[in-house]
């Protein structure tokens, strides 16, 4: 089939389609790749699908234009770029296979990555938040690792990255890399180095796409990777609001409001995502992130701390038709004012609390002056009692379990023995409600009265003798 496309004049009516001629290369031999379909086209050349006859599997193959060729610095610079590129390992970057000529063309073979850009995601209007930052993490993962390896991207954009169904991020196309002195260094076995190398821009020269471009790319100065960084902002804000944050009706208008104007401010979204996006678009690079790590991590802390789910989605209109609305927290369900419940909570507890201490000291009062009735006289274990008065006995009653009772048992009255009088001033031996709550005083056992061998007992005069024959006792007594 022969592709058709729609030329319309100024005047819409006088639209007229015209045939486009089919791509020549596409179902021929190139080198050992069969070209298959193909897939974009750029700058830097076409892009195609291919299969790799030796091994058998799909591949991207990039074919450079003609004029690339007859550039000798240029395709020199291509050839380093491409060396260095292949030595970058990462899960988020393409992995290069082969760089060589077939036919003096230039190529360079890519694994195939299925998917689609973040371009033809934005365009459908619809990015799920924490997908958003999932993928800017992944991009500043990448660019991590070629900054460690001394490779700077230099166009970073929504074109160059490429989205996996199972949501992993492609960084494609270092086709305008720069390489440091450290990656110099490590390909100077392969690759010769002259004056000109690719560590220093010609002065002048801008290189990359207007939009994405930092600060000192617009002015043809330097490059480091705080200029990828600057890119990577860019991003960010044009997945955020739908557009990017410098533009103007031509490229020399968006240079100047590069260098020149501040982006708006973005509405609508967390105060932690605004701040990365303005930090990473600082003109001065020494107040960017000074690293994609750096970026990296703060990207991540966001997600975490706002801790959205799958389900937030930045909604709104294609970029075309205005811009994806920023990403909007879901506000958390209202809660109770828990000051309120203690409105109710405290003069609840009062009431309790005077409840309970008024009935505590009834209690205790009852206790206190409630009458001592037979119970309280029983013997407490291991306390002794005060010393008897002389009519009493007392003897210990052993017991074989540890606690030891003293028991006081009161021996029958002889009538012999005369009943002392007892002390009025005494009182008796009645412990009160304070002695009962004391702790038991253990008191020495007291030793039993011995007998004095001094003192003898009383002597009773025998009763006189009377007459039987006797009636009258008095004077029986005489």
């Amino acid at each position: 089939t022969v592709p058709h496309a729609n030329i319309s004049s100024e005047n819409p009516s006088a639209a007229v389609t015209v045939q486009i001629p089919a791509d020549p290369r596409i179902g021929k031999q190139f080198g050992k790749y069969i070209i298959r379909s193909r897939v974009a086209e750029g700058g830097m050349g076409i892009v195609y699908l291919a299969l790799d006859t030796q091994l058998g599997r799909e591949v991207a193959l990039k074919i450079l234009p003609e004029y690339f060729s007859m550039d000798r610095e240029r395709l020199s610079r291509f050839h380093r770029e491409a060396r260095a590129t292949s030595l970058l390992n990462h899960p988020n970057i393409v992995t290069v296979f082969e760089i060589g000529q077939v036919d003096s063309c230039e190529f360079i073979v890519t694994e195939y990555v299925e998917g689609r850009t973040l371009r033809e995601l934005m365009r459908q209007g619809q990015i799920q938040f924490v997908e958003m930052l999932k993928i800017a993490s992944q991009i500043a993962g990448a660019l991590a690792a070629a900054h460690k390896a001394g490779i700077i991207h230099r166009d970073i954009k929504p074109e160059n990255v490429m989205l996996r169904p199972d949501g992993y991020v492609k960084v494609l196309d270092f086709g305008l890399a720069k390489l440091t002195d450290a990656t110099r260094k490590t390909a100077s076995g392969n690759v010769e180095f002259g004056p000109s190398g690719l560590n220093h821009t010609v002065p002048g020269m801008i290189m990359g796409t207007v939009s994405y471009m930092s600060p000192e790319q617009a002015e043809g100065l330097e490059t480091d990777p705080r200029t990828d960084i600057w890119a990577l902002g860019v991003m960010l804000y044009e997945m955020v609001a739908g557009r990017v944050p410098f533009r103007g009706p031509t490229a020399s208008h968006t240079i100047v409001a590069i260098l020149e104007q501040q982006p708006d401010e973005l509405e609508n979204v967390s105060p932690d995502l605004r701040q990365i996006i303005s930090t990473a678009l600082q003109k001065d690079r020494a107040l960017r992130f000074q690293t994609a790590e750096a970026m990296s991590s703060a990207i991540d802390e966001v997600k975490h701390r706002l801790g959205y789910s799958s389900d937030k989605n930045i909604s709104g209109p294609a970029p075309t038709a205005g811009s994806i609305a920023a990403a909007r927290p879901v506000p958390a369900p209202a809660t109770a004012n828990p000051y309120r419940k203690l409105l109710w909570i405290l003069p609840v507890a009062f009431v309790l609390l005077l409840i309970g201490s008024v009935g505590i000291y009834a209690v205790a009062t009852w206790l206190m002056n409630r009458p001592v009735t037979d119970t309280d006289k029983l013997p407490i274990a291991n306390t002794t009692l005060p010393t008897p008065e002389p009519s009493m006995t007392a003897f210990n009653t052993p017991t074989p379990s540890p606690t030891q009772a003293v028991i006081y048992v009161e021996p029958t009255p002889e009538a012999d023995t005369p009943t002392p009088t007892p002390i009025p001033d005494e009182k008796p031996d009645v412990p009160t409600q304070q002695e009962r709550r004391r702790p038991p005083v253990i008191q020495p056992p007291v030793r039993e009265p011995r007998p004095d061998p001094t003192r003898r007992p009383p002597v009773k005069k025998p009763p006189p003798k009377q007459d039987p024959n006797c009636v009258f006792t008095n004077s029986c007594k005489q």
